[in-house]
């Protein structure tokens, strides 16, 4: 098909012919973290001050900067990555994710299906004038409203290109993929500015940003309540780095043994959260879009799924029990209740997040080569088999599609609630972001250290690639 064609010839970062040195990922990497953090200071040129946020609570998952032209984040690639999973996952289209060919055609379209979303995202914000141009500016450059509208989008469009790049330079060139590398990087920040922040609010003047210092500020005041307020956010956040730091180190194990070499015998591991922490990053990028399209719709008087309150939260429907109810814990723990409202709000959270993360946890382990047949594949090619059976392929997909279907889902569900769950502590950096960075530097670090094995010993090296 001419379709086809195009998209496997779609500009994009060519792919390293030989191994990449350790010291060469590295450099990579930090190159495209240092320009990640130039580009979201980048503001839009001819934005109105009035612009609002329609992302502000999902912001740390989609790991872009508002007002910069980093605003779209990573939204198109992971958006683009939901629709082909979906198509590819209910047989809408039939390509067999095991095959060469057709992996190259699924990244090809998800390049492609990307650059379209990055047009579908921004265009309707800007015409919504809730990320429109400033009259004023357009009157001093003697230009309509509509040319500085248009301006707009190609500065949207070019950050969001920018980022589709910087994905692959890392995927190919680095270490971990350039989604997760922006998802650490904003939440990182986030994190470290909202517990050490020393100056004052924008909210309160008199009271430091900083929920550390905004803590000892109350108790200092006399005012405990208002202390343990603040440092719910800060146990939040080292509660669900814990927690996953735990639930990274589960795994199931399951013996093999080398067929040509008689008493050599290893396991291999199953992780609790095998399909890592992108069930999460979908989810939170679907209701991203949703929490958009509804906001826009709700601007225009459309109320189907929900309203939006004059400070642009959500008061009410779809729009509100999808979101989480981020004071729970707190209004628990200082005011001793919760509302019926709150309740069913975390209710219909945690289930979509719980159901949703379970179902591209599956999703992701059949596009991306991560299931039961693909990895007897991968294991026979190795020369190993089950001890005490025969060197037959059939028999280790046989047992390991006793243990990865399960533990996907049960792996999906476990993420889906924790970050639910930190969503309602109000967690810096959101109960998400942290969830996923976490997950995000745990691996980085597992490939670090797999990376400079290799560089150290040779037959290593030749093992791993072997696989």
């Amino acid at each position: 098909m001419p379709w086809d064609d195009f998209v496997l010839k779609f500009p994009g970062i060519e792919r390293p012919t030989g191994r990449v040195p350790f010291k060469t990922k590295l450099m990579w990497t930090g190159i495209i973290l240092v320009s990640y953090y130039i580009l979201a200071e980048i503001p839009i040129f001819g934005l109105t001050s009035e612009a609002v946020d329609y992302f502000a609570q999902l912001r740390a998952i989609l790991a872009g900067k508002f007002g910069s032209i980093m605003t779209l984040g990573i939204g198109p690639i992971v958006t683009a990555s939901i629709l082909l999973q979906l198509m590819v996952g209910t047989r809408i289209v039939n390509w067999d994710m095991s095959n060469p060919y057709y992996r190259a055609k699924f990244q090809g379209w998800q390049k492609m299906l990307a650059v379209i979303f990055i047009f579908v995202e921004a265009v309707p914000w800007v015409a919504s004038g809730r990320l429109g141009g400033s009259a004023t500016i357009a009157r001093q450059m003697g230009v309509s409203i509509g040319f500085l509208n248009t301006l707009i989008i190609f500065q949207l469009f070019l950050g969001g290109f920018m980022v589709l790049l910087m994905d692959e330079v890392v995927s190919k060139w680095g270490i971990g993929s350039g989604v997760g590398l922006f998802i650490a990087a904003g939440v990182c920040q986030e994190i470290v500015v909202g517990i050490f922040n020393p100056l004052p609010s924008k909210y309160t003047p008199n009271v430091p940003a900083g929920r550390l210092f905004s803590a000892i500020y109350y108790f200092n005041m006399g005012s405990p309540g208002n202390a343990v307020r603040a440092l719910i956010p800060i146990i939040g956040t080292v509660v669900t780095f814990l927690l996953v730091v735990y639930a990274e180190t589960m795994r199931v194990e399951i013996p093999v043994s080398y067929g040509g070499i008689k008493g050599i015998r290893s396991r291999y591991p199953i992780r609790f959260v095998y399909a890592s922490n992108i069930p999460v990053i979908l989810m939170g990028a679907l209701l991203a879009n949703f929490q958009m399209i509804g906001r826009m719709l709700a601007d225009k008087g459309i109320t189907i799924f929900g309203q939006i309150g004059s400070n642009g939260e959500p008061i009410s429907g779809l729009l509100l029990y999808l979101s989480p109810p981020y004071q729970l814990i707190t209004h628990l723990v200082v005011g001793g209740y919760v509302s019926m409202t709150e309740i069913i709000q975390a209710v219909c959270y945690m289930s979509v997040m719980v159901l949703g993360s379970m179902a591209f946890a599956h999703f992701w382990i059949m596009t991306t080569g991560m299931g039961p047949s693909e990895i007897a594949t991968r294991l026979q090619s190795q020369g190993l088999q089950i001890p005490g059976f025969r060197k037959d392929r059939r028999i280790l997909e046989r047992v390991l599609s006793r243990y990865i279907p399960v533990v996907t889902l049960l792996g999906g569900a476990f993420v889906g609630f924790l970050a639910a769950f930190a969503d309602f502590t109000g967690a810096l950096g959101h109960g998400t972001g942290v969830l996923l960075t976490v997950g995000i530097l745990y691996r980085m670090y597992e490939q670090i250290a797999q990376e400079q094995m290799m560089d150290v010993n040779p037959m290593i090296r030749r093992f791993i690639q072997g696989g």
